[in-house]
């Protein structure tokens, strides 16, 4: 993606688009980009990442993990 940098005067700006005081008597730094529409966030399918870790005997091993933690 092509990006254009430019630094201009406030002043030059304030002619095309309304800008604050405090930006029309310096120096602005222009940045240019395409505008990327975003796409609508998608629903968390639990479906999707079935089987991904394909774990037999999940019970047994959380209480594994559980007495192998030292306590104190």
């Amino acid at each position: 993606m092509a990006i254009v940098r430019k630094v201009v005067e406030g002043s030059q700006l304030a002619q095309i688009i309304e800008l604050p005081a405090e930006m029309k008597n310096t120096k602005v730094e222009l940045i240019i980009r395409p505008f990327i529409e975003k796409k609508e966030i998608e629903t968390f399918d639990p479906k999707r990442f079935r089987g991904i870790l394909n774990i037999e005997n999940v019970e047994e091993q959380i209480e594994q993990i559980r007495n192998d933690w030292v306590r104190q």
